[in-house]
């Protein structure tokens, strides 16, 4: 079953055709989750729809990777998470088609390492300007505004960095119900260990530089002879995704790299499109990669700032999760409580700030309780080592609207420090559930994952 919600996109224009049709997955499809159950799901075409769909209570449950809660803007404390699947997979990433040239891969590895890095640097230089001078300006040639936020334009996807990947790392997805690992390298040319202009079809130029500040002029170390066609999933904010590409091409082009960024009208056609070789590069889920686009190569895996609620609580002490959440009622506490609050911010350091936030003030009354969570995970974050920050995994939490029919059934039962079951009738007739796409981790493969743990035929 594919999306039936068509969203076309080019850089700058915007338009959109949505007629969701709602579909009860049949038991032939599949063998588990959804399929399994018989449940009602409506394929909502993006996460922004799903938040303000639950808010108008068109479906009265979704999933999503993180806080996506802000979509639904002033009714944002109207929604809240009710579970999660406790199994993780790895983030997304960057992909290139499986047959590029070595070198172009690894220049490609090289440049938008760089890029990030740059970008992060511009949004910390700009803040800290800020501090003394709202109005303060600063370098921003890869920050777009949000409202009254700066953003990198790689935050539209919350990447704060990337790791390099070459032939024999492994990327893990889902297969059914089992974690299991997939050659990261699907096509016939992998990554160069270094780089070679004689090798490349794309640079004349690529040079490693590991000082990137916020003002390091790039195109002293990377330059194209040919176009670079880029391809951009609608994850996020429509109009957020369409000024970040807009920003990125730009600077691209400002230092000499020929490149050209397009927003898919959905996931499967980014992967379908990269599979069949008609982009170079796509920016995609892991679930989507494999299943749309297996012969292609994951190049670059994104890291996502380490977050609070997803900590692992395991005795008196608190550690990081990998493959899997230990506490699925922790995390559902953790996130209703202070929802998108990183792991670093929460260090003895940053609470002894006069200029912390409302949720972080909270987290440290919380914590000078003995034997509460937040004691523990703020235990370890003032022990954590630098990579202890940064996450290369991905979960999928289970959203709905404080009090409609679904949440009065479930919430009380996310409540309670133990696992649960229930028959599915229970809720048969009242759940409507939205996803953006079949081969979305957070928005179907995951939560599949969920109803079929908590639900019985």
């Amino acid at each position: 079953m594919r999306k039936n919600k068509k969203v076309m996109f080019s850089v700058g224009v915007l338009a959109i055709i949505a007629t969701p049709v709602a579909t009860v997955i049949s038991c032939g499809e599949s063998s588990s989750g959804f399929a399994k159950l018989g449940i009602n799901a409506i394929s909502v075409g993006g996460t922004p729809s799903a938040m303000n769909k639950l808010v108008s209570e068109d479906i009265t449950a979704a999933g999503s990777w993180g806080d996506s809660r802000f979509f639904a803007k002033e009714n944002k404390d109207k929604l809240h998470v009710v579970g999660i699947e406790k199994k993780r997979i790895s983030n997304d990433g960057i992909q290139a088609r499986g047959n590029m040239k070595a070198s172009d891969q690894k220049a490609i590895q090289m440049l938008f390492t760089d890029l990030v890095s740059k970008a992060v640097a511009q949004k910390k230089n700009l803040k800290k300007l800020q501090k003394s001078n709202p109005n303060a300006k600063g370098p921003d040639s890869l920050l777009i505004k949000d409202g009254k936020d700066w953003k990198t334009v790689f935050d539209v996807y919350s990447h704060i960095a990337y790791k390099s990947l070459k032939k024999g790392d492994k990327i893990g997805v889902l297969n059914g119900t089992d974690l299991v690992e997939q050659d990261a390298i699907g096509g016939s040319i992998a990554p160069a260990d270094t780089f070679d202009a004689k090798d490349s079809e794309y640079f004349t130029k690529a040079i490693e530089n590991k000082n990137i500040s916020f003002d390091t002029d790039l195109s002293k170390y990377y330059a194209t002879k040919k176009q670079i066609n880029i391809t951009f999933i609608p994850s996020n904010d429509p109009t957020l995704i369409v000024s970040a590409t807009k920003k990125l091409q730009k600077y691209l082009e400002n230092i000499g790299v020929k490149a050209i960024i397009n927003l898919s009208n959905d996931y499967d056609s980014a992967a379908v499109a990269l599979e069949k070789q008609q982009v170079d590069l796509a920016f995609l889920p892991a679930g989507t990669w494999s299943a749309d686009s297996p012969s292609t190569n994951f190049i670059l895996q994104a890291a996502r700032p380490s977050q609070v609620s997803t900590m692992s609580i395991m005795g008196d002490k608190a550690t990081m999760p990998k493959n899997k959440i230990s506490s699925e009622f922790n995390a559902v506490y953790l996130f209703n409580k202070y929802g998108q609050l990183y792991l670093r911010d929460v260090t003895t350091k940053k609470l002894s700030d006069a200029k912390i936030s409302d949720k972080q003030k909270e987290f440290k009354k919380e914590a000078a309780k003995k034997g509460s969570p937040e004691s523990k995970i703020l235990s370890f974050a003032n022990k954590a080592k630098e990579s202890d920050f940064l996450s290369g995994e991905y979960e999928s939490w289970i959203f709905t609207k404080k009090g409609n029919s679904f949440d009065k059934i479930i919430y009380p039962l996310a409540q309670k420090d133990k696992e649960w079951k229930l028959p599915y009738n229970k809720v048969s007739k009242i759940l409507k559930y939205g996803y953006n796409s079949t081969t979305s981790s957070a928005s179907y493969e995951f939560p599949e994952l969920w109803f079929a743990e908590h639900f019985t035929k």
